[in-house]
């Protein structure tokens, strides 16, 4: 388990994630965290009391190694077990 906290220009908002429910999501998470990939990141959906959708580097090059259609490996982590 591991919390994260984001700093916006709204204010900080601070969620959890389990490793044990779900850990290559999580380790992604974490992996891109840690390397700053979110530095900078804008907000690009809010629905208030619902969900706020984010991370999209804002360095095109970054962006690019996670990007599904590029066909980079490692850019699409495996399905989780049930």
């Amino acid at each position: 388990t591991c919390d994260y906290t984001f700093h916006t220009t709204a204010g900080s908002v601070t969620f959890r994630a389990w490793r044990a429910l779900s850990p290559h999501g999580a380790d992604r998470l974490h992996n891109l965290a840690r390397l700053g990939y979110y530095d900078g990141s804008p907000l690009y959906r809010v629905l208030p009391g619902f969900v706020a959708q984010f991370g999209v580097a804002t360095e095109p090059s970054v962006s690019a190694v996670y990007d599904w259609r590029n066909d980079v490996p490692g850019a699409i982590i495996p399905d989780e077990a049930p």
